[in-house]
């Protein structure tokens, strides 16, 4: 007889999303967990799996459990269950980049001004060109650009 399901109850093997989740969350902020020493917390309620399924639902196919805040706890006001491109946008290492007025992600810029994400990269963090240069030049052949960059 194969292994049942059931919400948020291990039998044998077998996981719900929902509830791998919820340890994985209670893991992270555990101590000598990779939150731990942020001060990440779980919220009380979120102790039992019970009140964490009933305050977020069963884990959507293709997302995991996301913090709006990065830099804060795991609770109902600031969880979500994200999809992995969501998730990438909101790390608390991201880096905004300021450029005419604007702040964004290198990501974003690089769709706005139609240069590739990897050659804005490359201008500004392996070529150590300013932010106004790597904007401003036109996407090229990177004999050009590496050309540019000794001047």
């Amino acid at each position: 007889m194969p292994n049942k399901i059931t919400h948020g109850h291990r039998i044998g093997r077998v996981n719900t999303g929902t509830y791998t989740s919820w340890e994985a969350m209670k893991r992270r902020c555990s101590v000598g967990g990779q939150y731990y020493e942020k001060g990440i917390s779980v919220c009380s309620r979120w102790l039992s799996f019970s009140s964490f399924l009933f305050d977020m639902g069963e884990r959507p196919v293709g997302t995991t459990l996301d913090r709006i805040n990065p830099l804060g706890n795991y609770e109902k006001t600031n969880c979500r269950w994200a999809d992995p491109n969501t998730q990438a946008r909101n790390r608390s290492d991201r880096k905004l980049i300021e450029y005419n007025g604007r702040a964004q992600l290198l990501t974003d810029w690089a769709k706005e001004l139609n240069i590739s994400f990897s050659c804005l990269y490359k201008r500004i963090y392996k070529l150590k060109w300013t932010i106004d240069k790597a904007f401003a030049t036109d996407s090229r052949s990177k004999k050009d650009e590496i050309r540019e960059s000794n001047t």
